[in-house]
């Protein structure tokens, strides 16, 4: 990007990583939790029907809420790729800088907010 110094790179790198960082941890925790199910017993014994049909909303949740973050992981991830090859900070349609204030709020955003909005409005 034109007006970005190597400093304020760094500063986005370093939030990247820490938002990676934060979302490993968030699927990591929501995946344990998948893999029982959601139950602390293995035994269904004594369990009312209306619990079983919570418990699989609540897998529907998480499952949903999982591939959320997996989908940022991935914005996140190609976000530091364009760190690396000099691409950061460029709408992916217009190929104009995205304000630094957006970058700020999410430094992931693939488009420029003008970009961001004729998109919005599309669906």
């Amino acid at each position: 990007m034109r007006d970005m110094n190597s400093r304020e790179l760094k500063r986005f790198e370093k939030m990247l990583l820490e938002e990676r960082l934060r979302v490993l941890k968030e699927i990591g925790v929501l995946s344990k939790d998948e893999g029982n199910g959601g139950r602390n017993s293995s035994s269904s014994y004594g369990i009312h029907m209306a619990e079983v049909g919570n418990d699989e909303e609540e897998l529907e949740k998480k499952h949903v809420f999982l591939t959320q973050e997996g989908d940022l992981l991935s914005m996140i991830d190609e976000a530091l790729a364009k760190l690396k090859n000099g691409a950061f900070g460029k709408c992916e349609r217009c190929d104009e800088p995205i304000a630094k204030e957006r970058l700020l709020a999410r430094p992931y955003a693939k488009y420029c907010l003008p970009c961001k909005q004729r998109e919005e409005r599309k669906k």
